[in-house]
């Protein structure tokens, strides 16, 4: 009965989602997805231009191909709308949220809670919206967990297999995935106080990854852990921030995504302790203004400082203190190799985002979903001293959790349909000649099914008459010379009410804090912008 719950609660909260246009880096999971359809032995063999010139695919995307193998088989059942894509990825969200479920079964005693706790949270919800891999890995990760604990729990090797298998698929859906092989590895050789035969069956998913590691480096020449790790070291990006800024954002995105776990807060401390968090988030809020700007962000201006960022940046990092909380508790607490498991799993993702990512995002928070979900149901548990929390009380915090939520991919809906919108208009008003555009995500995908190229800067010579489209928040564009062009039209496109995931003058970034600190933001939502240029004398681009 508790599974169908789940299945309902995430069919019902993406249902209104389903038309979502493809969004920020859909695109290229689509088109290996339509490669793979003719030619699947050549998963990553055709070229595109996603950063301004083309190169080929497997150089491009930093992640494995399990889930474009996945839209190929949707694409070619249900066909290519955005309509059947999304219906398609229903059933990793579902397989995620039941895995959560089966993990917490075996690690605390109100599973359903966690599982609701991990899916009605802003980070998951707007993650499955999208067609990208993060969603998938994460399903991957919590039934390869669950099965590998059943398996100890109960001493059944098939189980142990089973976990194994699937975590050699996780990082075949995205590399981050290979966290789960060293962190099972811990786990057990804690609970079991030494190396056994358990050991044996993780060399499974390690010949699952060389298998694929081969074929790629026999396939195209590349390695692509090494150059996936190689993009992230030297990613000048990351000099966005500060190390200890890093850190702060880390933990604005880790509270802002699971800002659901906060709602329960009053159940799980003491009011002494609330009161404690209240003024340190209240004194940090004073003080960060005086720091400086945060990355991209200005927090005090000309006009004075802008409090409400503020309090957001300080509400969503007391929140994510909150989360990580919750796993030193437990971890004092129980002193157990599952605490170990739950804590490890928590802080590795928070570190990983906060350090190590190329930049944060809350794509790579995403996997602390549901081991925060599984602490939050601990901690209660605690707290009531192992009676189980009353859904009369539960219900409330996870109603809050699903209005935020519903809010958050409203917003991201919305953005995704400002650049539908855009790519539409202005190709049918000025597409009567050769017309060009920059800009990656959606956008492209919407302007190349209207017919217009995105600049090639290594080729393209653009001559008196062309016109240029330039959005004016996206990733890789130019600055067109003056001398060049004359600006001839300018759109804005509304990009939601209230809420954004995605803005720099609201310090939004959910999918790149190279764009702000926070994931999303509370307040005006400035319009998306786009020039249009016609050419007056040509031009050839040098790289």
């Amino acid at each position: 009965m508790h599974r169908l719950v789940l299945a309902g609660a995430v069919v019902a909260c993406l249902a209104p989602f389903l038309g979502k246009p493809f969004h920020i880096d859909d695109p290229m999971y689509l088109w290996a997805a339509e490669h793979i359809t003719r030619a699947p032995l050549d998963f990553y063999g055709l070229d595109v231009n996603w950063y301004g010139s083309f190169a080929p695919m497997y150089e491009l995307n930093n992640n494995p191909p399990l889930v474009s193998f996945y839209l190929a088989l949707v694409g070619a059942l249900l066909g290519w709308s955005e309509l059947a894509l999304h219906a398609g990825m229903l059933l990793p969200a579902v397989a995620a949220v039941l895995g959560t479920y089966a993990l917490a079964r075996r690690l605390c005693a109100a599973p359903l809670l966690a599982a609701l706790a991990s899916w009605l949270t802003p980070g998951m919800l707007v993650s499955a919206t999208t067609l990208m891999s993060d969603v998938l890995m994460l399903a991957l990760w919590c039934w390869a967990a669950a099965l590998w604990v059943a398996g100890l729990d109960e001493g059944r090797r098939w189980h142990l297999l089973a976990g194994a298998l699937l975590a050699g698929l996780c990082p075949l859906a995205k590399y981050f995935g290979l966290a789960l092989l060293p962190l099972l590895f811990a786990y057990t050789l804690l609970r079991r106080r030494g190396v056994g035969a358990w050991a044996a069956f993780l060399l499974v998913p390690l010949a699952v990854v060389g298998l694929y590691l081969l074929a790629m480096r026999l396939q195209y020449g590349w390695d692509p852990v090494v150059e996936a790790a190689a993009y992230t070291l030297t990613i000048e990006v990351k000099q966005t921030y500060t190390v200890a800024e890093r850190g702060l954002v880390g933990l604005t995105f880790l509270g802002g995504c699971l800002l659901t776990l906060l709602f329960f807060a009053p159940l799980v401390w003491s009011w002494r302790t609330l009161a404690l968090g209240a003024a340190a988030t209240a004194a940090g809020a004073l003080v960060l203004p005086a720091v400086g700007p945060l990355g991209p962000l200005a927090l005090a201006t000309e006009s004075g400082t802008r409090w409400d960022l503020v309090a957001q940046i300080a509400l969503f990092a007391a929140a994510g203190v909150h989360v990580l909380a919750l796993a030193v508790r437990d971890a004092r607490a129980r002193r157990s190799a599952d605490a170990f498991l739950l804590a490890a799993w928590l802080g590795g993702v928070w570190v990983f985002a906060s350090f190590t990512n190329w930049t944060t995002t809350a794509r790579a928070i995403l996997p602390a979903a549901p081991a925060a979900a599984i602490l939050l149901a601990r901690a209660l548990e605690g707290a009531r001293g192992a009676r189980p929390l009353a859904w009369s009380r539960a219900l409330p915090p996870l109603a809050a959790g699903l209005a935020l939520s519903l809010a958050v991919a409203w917003a991201d809906q919305a953005l995704a349909d400002s650049a539908r919108t855009a790519a539409r208009t202005l190709a049918a008003k000025h597409g009567s000649g050769r017309l060009f555009f920059q800009g990656a995500w959606g956008f492209q995908e919407y302007m190349e099914a209207a017919n217009a190229t995105r600049l090639d800067l290594n080729a393209v010579v653009l001559f008196p008459g062309d016109i240029v489209i330039s959005p004016e928040m996206n990733t890789n564009l130019v600055i067109l010379p003056s001398y060049a062009t004359e600006r001839v039209d300018a759109l804005e496109v509304p990009a939601g009410l209230g809420v954004t995931t995605l803005s720099l003058a609201r310090g939004a970034g959910f999918y790149a804090a190279i764009f702000g600190p926070l994931p999303y933001s509370f307040g005006p939502v400035p319009p998306q912008r786009y020039v249009v240029e016609r050419m007056v004398m040509p031009l050839r681009f040098h790289q």
